[in-house]
């Protein structure tokens, strides 16, 4: 996926999140609930609009038990996509009935992914995303609980997924440019699993650094690892993102 491409998938999540939270356009900025919200919208805008991996089809199953506070907005955003919810057949965050059994469901690794069961063993996940939207963790590559951004990325790129999405929330401190900061540690993070073989050929890897201020939006990041570069290609996320 190229950055422009992916830059749009994040307008959109971006416009679904305004519209099933019931905001206006202009000054609304996601707050750190909101900004979970956000993440299911980018990452369902990827899978269903943009990749087109079919919502409808029932050997299709999206796990998370992330749904927090905010459930009924994430369904909201859910439904906006076709997606059915998890009582109509697909595996929610609660169960899923198969037959006579009810099947306890627990978190995999992440906060949200997307399952297909016609895929070989070993295949069946499509899509992974991790967020973290508290605004204030540390942001260097120790991927411990200390630099909480990078102990959250490190889960996406240990679940094998052709797909990989991260979204934060990152504030600045004393005009310290936090975000870009993390984007490097990220970078270091993904290099190393890059060389260790956990990024496959073929997969894609997506981040977003959203400002915690509505003040700092127009420096938020959406990012996408260039592979042949071992770099993540990274913009500014201004244009369709803040205004519409």
């Amino acid at each position: 996926m190229k950055l422009d491409e992916f830059s749009d998938v994040c307008s959109a999540a971006f416009r679904t999140t305004r519209t099933v939270l019931g905001k206006s356009v202009g000054g609304w900025w996601p707050n750190q609930r909101e900004g979970s919200v956000f993440a299911w919208a980018v990452a369902m805008q990827w899978a269903f609009e943009r990749d087109g991996i079919g919502a409808n089809n029932q050997n299709y199953v999206w796990i998370s038990t992330n749904l927090g506070k905010m459930r009924q907005e994430k369904l909201a955003v859910a439904a906006l996509h076709d997606v059915p919810p998890p009582n109509a057949g697909w595996l929610g965050e609660e169960y899923r009935n198969n037959g006579s059994r009810r099947l306890s469901v627990r978190e995999y690794m992440v906060d949200f992914s997307i399952w297909n069961n016609d895929n070989a063993p070993g295949e069946h996940i499509e899509l992974t995303m991790e967020s973290e939207c508290f605004p204030a963790h540390g942001v260097r590559d120790s991927a411990s609980l200390q630099d909480g951004y990078s102990y959250d990325f490190y889960k996406v790129l240990l679940v094998p997924s052709p797909r990989r999405l991260f979204v934060a929330r990152v504030n600045d401190v004393h005009g310290a440019h936090r975000r870009d900061v993390l984007l490097q540690s990220l970078t270091t993070l993904t290099r190393d699993a890059a060389r260790l073989g956990y990024l496959r050929q073929g997969d894609q890897l997506a981040v977003v650094l959203l400002a915690a201020s509505s003040g700092q939006r127009a420096d938020s990041i959406a990012a996408v690892w260039d592979p042949v570069g071992g770099c993540f290609e990274s913009e500014k996320i201004v244009h369709g993102f803040v205004d519409q």
